[in-house]
């Protein structure tokens, strides 16, 4: 009766877990010392504004790198693109 218990607890944790709701995905943040990023969702835009130059993103990629992206824009004050 025991194993038959512990397995209907198994079984309710895991239908708990897996009725989680999956994260929104993160749409805005920084990418360098004055620059931030934000994403559009509606227009799956990304847009980088601020001054300077943007981090690089060779050794750690870029937090939108799983977002679907149509358009980008790139403000006048970036220096440089990671």
């Amino acid at each position: 009766m025991k194993i038959l218990s512990l397995f209907a607890a198994f079984l309710l944790c895991v239908a708990a877990w897996a009725e989680e709701p999956t994260p929104a995905p993160v749409t805005s943040g920084t990418c360098g010392a004055n620059l931030k990023w934000n994403y559009d969702t509606g227009t799956k835009t990304l847009t980088i504004t601020g001054t300077g130059a943007m981090a690089d993103y060779s050794e750690n990629p870029a937090e939108w790198r799983s977002l679907s992206i149509d358009a980008l824009v790139i403000g006048e004050g970036v220096t440089t693109v990671g």
